[in-house]
């Protein structure tokens, strides 16, 4: 009988010991997937972020508020709040923003390099529609350098001159050129013939 009882116990307790465990590590799961860490200096909980830095190249040089904290690809800890973040890397241009928020390629004196050629194909990306079409019809540009037109209407500021597209709204999903195509063109039907049947 005194066995039976011991044995009770001793499951108890045991029981009581593996909830606690059970209990301590969801509360510690939760508090780190919802970005808690223990601070360095006081060990206190502090609420953080994770920044995760890929580059192309590989093996750039990650700057958080001005410190170092290694190469690409990299996840860095930090806490909330609005933190400075430079990727570079020897030889390549740096990207920075300029005064309206947009990242543009800034020149590194004394990395210019000449190479011989017969043709030259610059494969940069979208950075806006051509400049010399836009300009020698006088059409109105955005803050982004593209054709400035309201979306539905798609009329630029030059009556019978429409924009839609990429021209209009800047690089972005296929669907959404398709989409502004089939609207501009409903647009011009209107504007030419006086009505559309288009949808």
């Amino acid at each position: 009988m005194e066995k039976n009882g011991y044995n009770r116990k001793l499951f108890s307790l045991i029981s009581i010991l593996a909830s606690l465990f059970v209990y301590t590590g969801a509360i510690a799961i939760y508090l780190y997937a919802n970005g808690w860490r223990l601070g360095n200096s006081n060990q206190l909980l502090v609420k953080t972020g994770v920044l995760t830095v890929q580059s192309s190249p590989s093996l750039a040089d990650l700057y958080v508020n001005g410190e170092k904290e290694g190469r690409t690809s990299k996840s860095v800890s930090l806490p909330v709040g609005i933190h400075s973040v430079l990727v570079k890397k020897n030889g390549y241009v740096e990207w920075k923003k300029d005064d309206s928020g947009r990242f543009i390629p800034v020149e590194i004196p004394g990395t210019e390099k000449v190479w011989p050629a017969d043709l030259v194909l610059l494969a940069m990306g979208f950075l806006g529609p051509e400049d010399t079409v836009l300009s020698s019809l006088g059409v109105e540009k955005d803050q982004r350098s593209n054709a400035k037109a309201e979306y539905g209407k798609f009329e630029t500021n030059i009556k019978g001159v429409f924009a839609a597209g990429d021209m209009r709204r800047g690089q972005s999903l296929v669907v959404w050129a398709i989409n502004e195509g089939r609207g501009a063109a409903r647009e011009c039907d209107k504007y030419l013939m006086g009505s559309t049947m288009l949808p």
